[in-house]
């Protein structure tokens, strides 16, 4: 069943079951989310920070939806959305749900991914820094430290 959230900003399919999508395997956002990480970690060493520093978002993307699937009890849930509408609607469902502690954290730290857009993967070289991918690796290490993700 999809939740209809349009009225607050967030896309009309936010979260939809499996069944309906017609999908027989629910998505693995905890090794997608190690995956990603151990792969922008390779391409920076590389300093390839453009594609490190998309994949990092991913990653961290992946950890907060990990997190809504175990909050909402739904294990096929699927996650629709980017960064930062992912945060956001971890931020609402904490909120409403009168929940804290690391997560509630994330959920509203502002600097979380600052500047990361999922539509810069078409930017031109050199837009994400050696700073900026630094950033976004400490997030990222913090988040899926909080998600229990062992990264590769």
């Amino acid at each position: 069943m999809a939740i209809e959230w349009q009225s607050q900003g967030y896309p009309s399919m936010f979260f939809a079951n499996i069944a309906q999508e017609g999908r027989f395997m629910p998505d693995d956002y905890a090794a997608a989310a190690a995956r990603h990480y151990h792969d922008a970690e390779s391409l920076a060493a590389n300093a390839r920070y453009d594609n490190a520093g998309h994949l990092i978002g991913f990653a961290i993307e992946c950890a907060i939806k990990k997190k809504l699937r175990e909050i909402h009890k739904n294990p096929t849930m699927i996650c629709e959305g980017h960064h930062p509408t992912v945060q956001a609607e971890l931020r609402r469902t904490l909120s409403s749900r009168g929940m804290s502690g690391p997560w509630l954290s994330i959920s509203q730290d502002k600097k979380l991914l600052q500047g990361w857009l999922v539509g810069d993967r078409y930017s031109a070289d050199g837009a994400v820094s050696q700073a900026k991918y630094g950033e976004w690796l400490a997030s990222a290490q913090k988040v899926l430290s909080v998600a229990g993700i062992k990264k590769k």
